[in-house]
């Protein structure tokens, strides 16, 4: 009877552990890998945590995290039997998943407004003095200059070879919304009301990436999973929508519309 009793609570102790979803019966159909790639700075943490709290899976780096533009030397890391979700940014070297319409991959990207992740990038290269978007030695002069300056040298960023500016990221954020098996995240559903955000929006953001990956919540679920959300990991500072809004001067603004007005309207973004 208690040999019984410790079992039961085992797999109620492994139940919750794993994940707070329920997969759908999909019947005969090809197991899929889940893929998530993000745009850097847009709250990567944030929604790895969210598809980790849906599903009970671990996240997996496709490529080594300090590589530029990477290429995947273990292919075993696609594999859909591998239950692990695959996780990196917007590189170009990952576009054959984007091209892929066998049906083996789950796609989620994750995307944010441009102007406030300028400034997610400025505070993290301050933290890092050998980020890999840019040269040490760029960074480490790039970290000496006043914040105004930061701000306009990073929405005036290089593009060129050992460089990858934002611009470079929302391209490639574009070239994937186009596809219509990709799923589409916004740090702004997502982030919740401690990110100043609305938190009927973070539930519909929750509930619409658990039934993309084919997993189904109930509404207490869902309110576990936005309740734990919120800050907690490495990279995290203050996770605020719209801070651009007292950051950015009028001759910011004006830089970055000249610059970057485009990719701002095309994602889904107002002026």
């Amino acid at each position: 009877m208690h040999k019984t009793l410790i079992f039961l609570c085992s797999l109620c102790f492994l139940q919750l552990r794993s994940g707070y979803g329920k997969i759908i019966d999909l019947g005969e159909e090809t197991p899929q890998k889940i893929i998530l790639l993000t745009v850097p700075k847009a709250g990567t943490d944030l929604i790895a945590k969210a598809l980790k709290l849906i599903t009970g899976r671990e996240i997996e780096r496709l490529a080594s995290s300090a590589v530029a533009d990477p290429i995947i030397t273990d292919m075993r890391l696609l594999d859909p039997a591998n239950k692990t979700i695959g996780m990196h940014h917007l590189f170009s070297s990952f576009d054959f998943i984007k091209n892929d319409k066998s049906g083996k991959y789950i796609k989620i990207i994750q995307i944010r407004d441009p102007r406030d992740l300028l400034l997610s990038q400025i505070s993290w290269t301050a933290r890092c003095s050998h980020c890999w978007y840019a040269p040490g030695e760029y960074n480490i002069q790039f970290n000496q200059l006043s914040f105004e300056e930061r701000l306009m040298t990073t929405i005036l960023y290089p593009e060129k070879p050992g460089f990858f500016s934002m611009r470079y990221f929302l391209r490639k954020a574009l070239e994937w919304m186009q596809e219509p098996d990709v799923f589409v995240s916004r740090f702004e559903n997502l982030v919740g009301p401690l990110g100043g955000g609305d938190r009927k929006k973070q539930e519909r953001a929750i509930r619409d990436l658990a039934r993309h990956m084919n997993y189904h919540l109930d509404q207490e679920d869902v309110e576990r999973i936005a309740e734990q959300l919120f800050g907690g990991t490495g990279t995290f500072k203050t996770g605020q929508i719209g801070n651009w809004r007292t950051q950015y001067t009028p001759y910011h603004l004006e830089l970055f519309y000249e610059n970057l007005e485009e990719e701002l309207i095309l994602l889904g973004y107002s002026p």
